[in-house]
């Protein structure tokens, strides 16, 4: 035997409307039911997903405030009144501030733009940075994703005779500000029919609305927030990611051709992996260690020089981010160890000094290896008060624990997945308790094993080039729109090998005589001498093509998996069958030699069902 890693989870959905859809669109059932989960139904919907076309874009007139808000700009243009840019620090704010940029570049005004330092000013809209803006001569303040929860900062604005337009794609709190216009899909009551925008999303409507147009040059701009700030990948987002990358490889952008230059993808079919784990985070980096005031001038540069200089400079920033991350990560994890904190149901680590900037990745890191909820605090040593991103797991909602725990909390935000939050130091083993003792009454045991969504279950003879091409149609891949996982039962191991430097990698061939496919499960070479040739395997992975020496052929990258049945491992001609033996022994373990053999049946101990795997062995010859 051998267990899988996660829990598989296959949601249930009805044969004959999956045939129904099939048939329809002319697609294979599998596809089909990939589009049933991505809750789309008709025909037409079904069209406009596989044949991704820009007319897709809803008027952004549609959003309310909008005409607003475009009347306002314009009036300052003609007028000629100083207009500033209020962005954010993340990939998301930078790009935001970015597109606006080159669209009032477009439109000739007389304008500059403002973020506010993570470590000096924190998130939002600040007091500070509008009465400066006042004394500056700004007239008009146009925030890009941020500034939906900024009450008394509008008020301010309003006092100071400055007009406040805030574009934000965040939840919007009860009392909203009072500013001259919002542009917000969720604003309650706002007709425009696709909420699920990022902030860069807001700003791109609000250029279309600007320019009169759709502004294809700045789509690849857009689909970096997009992709980065994880928003889900349909219907628009979905348009702007598609155009987006596709145009990445001619980009105008003389900044983003150096960075796509610089991570070696200027030559490739980016997808939005590519810009999730090599564009975003690079962005990232400069806002969350130093400014993001490095990154906008990157994406702003029109010189190949001086984006080649800002490059170098974020990519020094990365590593110092890389390298931050991986030292928090061992601290926290030595915290773990040494203060036999493995019983906790949720983590709260604290210690001063730790950068607020990657906190949120190391809780990442944490939920990843021990899927606890995890809370990484940074303690501030003079005022003794600690700033903490919180990452969580699926049944434990950390929004909803964090407002259970709000008398304590001077500041907290966020939602099921993810939240951010200050509290003072006296009053952080008050939250770890209460943050635990909710655990215990919303989680049972079985919480606290991974869950692995499967699409859908699938034979090995189903798997092919034309198949995998019809599901690469379905990108691209993402939040709202994962790439699809699947399911294969009871396949035979043909023969299992390790691969790669260090023989870090596992590689097997799986089929039988009519068809056969190669799989492989990355960093877990060491599962070479657990697995037994013949053996009745489930994997779990998604199919790709592989191509080699000219050759394509079908594959899948596994995830999981799993072997139910007793394994039979026949070590009786290996010479090195004594260190194997160590290795794979356990109590359910039934070793039978050679004089045993015979008669098999009656050497068994007990039940069979007691053994995951019996081991066929010969003691090696004496030397005496």
């Amino acid at each position: 035997m051998l267990k899988p890693r996660r829990r598989w989870h296959i949601p249930q959905i009805d044969a004959d409307e999956i045939n129904r859809i099939a048939k329809a669109n002319r697609i294979h059932p599998l596809i089909a039911r990939l589009l049933k989960q991505r809750g789309l139904n008709e025909q037409e919907e079904i069209a406009r997903f596989l044949h991704i076309n820009i007319d897709g874009l809803h008027d952004p007139f549609l959003l309310d405030g909008m005409k607003k808000a475009v009347d306002r700009i314009q009036s300052a243009i003609i007028k000629n009144e100083k207009i500033l840019i209020y962005g954010d620090y993340d990939a998301d704010g930078v790009s935001s501030t970015t597109l606006l940029y080159k669209t009032l570049e477009i439109l000739k005004a007389n304008f500059a733009y403002y973020i506010p330092n993570r470590f000096t000013e924190g998130y939002g809209l600040n007091k500070e940075a509008i009465i400066q803006a006042e004394k500056d001569g700004y007239k008009l303040i146009i925030t890009v994703d941020t500034g939906i929860s900024a009450v008394e900062e509008a008020d301010v604005a309003k006092e100071l005779g400055i007009t406040l337009i805030i574009t934000d794609h965040h939840e919007p709190p009860a009392v909203l500000p009072a500013a001259f216009a919002i542009i917000n899909p969720k604003k309650p009551g706002d007709p425009y029919p696709f909420k699920g925008l990022a902030g860069v999303g807001v700003a791109y409507k609000l250029a279309h609305a600007l320019l009169g147009r759709i502004p294809m040059e700045f789509i690849d701009i857009a689909s970096i927030g997009t992709i980065a700030d994880l928003v889900p990948l349909m219907d628009e987002n979905r348009i702007i990611t598609h155009f987006g990358l596709q145009q990445m490889k001619t980009t105008q952008h003389t900044g983003l051709k150096v960075l796509l230059e610089k991570t070696g993808l200027i030559s490739k079919d980016i997808t939005a992996g590519h810009i999730g784990f090599m564009i975003g985070p690079r962005i990232n980096a400069s806002g969350r260690l130093a400014t993001a005031e490095h990154a906008v001038r990157l994406l702003l540069s029109d010189h190949e020089e001086e984006a080649t200089e800002l490059v170098e400079v974020i990519e020094r920033i990365n590593s110092e981010r890389q390298s931050l991350v991986e030292i928090i990560a061992k601290e926290a994890l030595e915290m773990i160890e040494s203060q036999a904190m493995q019983q906790d149901k949720v983590f709260v680590l604290v210690k001063e000094g730790w950068n607020v900037g990657t906190i949120g990745i190391v809780a990442s890191r944490i939920v990843e290896k021990y899927y606890r909820p995890t809370i990484i605090l940074s303690m501030d040593e003079e005022t003794q008060m600690a700033k903490g991103s919180a990452r969580s797991i699926e049944g434990y909602d950390i929004y909803q624990a964090l407002t259970e725990a709000k008398d304590i909390l001077p500041h907290f935000g966020g939602h099921p997945a993810a939240a951010g939050l200050s509290i003072k130091a006296e009053d952080i083993q008050s939250l770890r308790t209460k943050l635990n003792k909710l655990a215990d009454k919303w989680l049972s045991d079985e919480d606290f094993i991974p869950i692995e969504k499967v699409d859908a279950a699938c034979s090995i003879h189903d798997v092919d080039i034309s198949l995998i091409k019809q599901i690469e149609q379905l990108a691209p891949f993402g939040i709202g729109n994962p790439s699809p996982t699947f399911l294969i039962n009871q396949i035979k191991v043909e023969s299992v090998v390790s691969m790669g430097k260090d023989n870090r990698h596992l590689k097997l061939q799986v089929g039988n005589q009519q068809k056969k496919l190669e799989a492989i499960l990355f960093k877990k070479g060491e599962l070479v001498n657990d697995i037994a040739p013949q053996a009745a395997i489930e994997l779990v992975g998604e199919f790709t093509i592989n191509e080699w020496n000219g050759k394509i052929k079908p594959q899948i990258i596994l995830k999981d998996m799993q072997i139910s049945d007793i394994q039979i491992f026949d070590w009786r001609h290996k010479q090195d069958k004594r260190v194997l033996l160590q290795e794979i022994i356990t109590d359910k373990s039934l070793v039978l030699y050679d004089d045993q053999l015979e008669g098999i049946e009656s050497s068994f101990k007990g039940d069979m069902a007691t053994y995951d795997s019996l081991i066929l062995y010969s003691p090696l010859p004496s030397t005496e």
